[in-house]
């Protein structure tokens, strides 16, 4: 009732009511999903859990468990993660640092895996790591590391000012010669007495790639005995 009327969204109020709750419902995608159970604040721990109709579970728990990467996101998350350590190398702690060439390293060794296939494969987890050469490093603390540091919303700033900056190189014009400048004076003039073109809507924003490196090193460190990568080739990736 107070919530009514102070107009108030109960959001925040109903998720910090939780622990005293005796019937709490849930979404699949909430109460299957460990770290999601995290967030949430669910504890399953002494407590009942009823699933109505469950026919879709294993495909829910499949779906909440798996991640894609293309290569094109790997290609961006390569070239996001050197040129973040290139503007920023003089001021990450070795610790850091460390993670940072990690993160490289795995996007590298990945993308010359992809491009190095010439066909569709399965494979298990222990197979894709002994194919990257990876077995030494410690995807847990790395990706304990992407998560407690909030690396993914760094590089999603980073990243838009990259395309800003981009953006802006592609705006600015070259400096001119007399004659240079005259001749464009004559084809703004011709430009004018023709058609105008309709304008190009705006490109659309593209996702920091970096978001789908973080999913798919989570998915990595999942119990290996049933995770299977799955190695596609699509004609435009070929």
């Amino acid at each position: 009732m107070q919530g009514k009327i102070q107009q108030g969204c109960p959001y925040f109020a109903t998720r910090k009511a939780v622990p005293q709750c005796q019937l709490v419902l849930l979404p699949y995608q909430v109460l299957l999903h460990d770290g999601t159970r995290q967030a949430w604040g669910i504890d399953l721990k002494d407590n009942v859990v009823i699933l109505d109709e469950a026919h879709n579970v294993l495909s829910t728990i499949s779906s909440l468990y798996s991640a894609e990467i293309s290569t094109k996101s790997l290609i961006l998350a390569l070239r996001l993660i050197r040129e973040y350590i290139e503007t920023y190398k003089l001021r990450l702690k070795a610790k850091n640092l460390l993670y940072m060439k990690q993160l490289e390293s795995l996007s590298n060794k990945m993308l010359l895996f992809l491009n190095g296939q010439s066909k569709e494969e399965v494979m298990t987890m222990a197979q894709f790591a002994r194919h990257l050469n990876i077995l030494e490093m410690n995807l847990f603390k790395l990706a304990t590391y992407v998560e407690k540091t909030d690396l993914c919303k760094k590089f999603h700033g980073f990243y838009l000012r990259m395309q800003r900056n981009e953006v802006k190189k592609e705006n600015e014009k070259p400096k001119l010669t007399g004659i240079q400048k005259l001749m464009a004076k004559k084809e703004e003039v011709n430009e004018k007495e023709e058609e105008k073109e309709e304008e190009r809507p705006p490109p659309r924003p593209v996702p920091s790639p970096l978001f789908s490196l973080k999913s798919f090193i989570d998915a990595l460190t999942n119990k290996c005995e049933d995770g299977r990568i799955v190695v596609e080739r699509s004609p435009t990736e070929a």
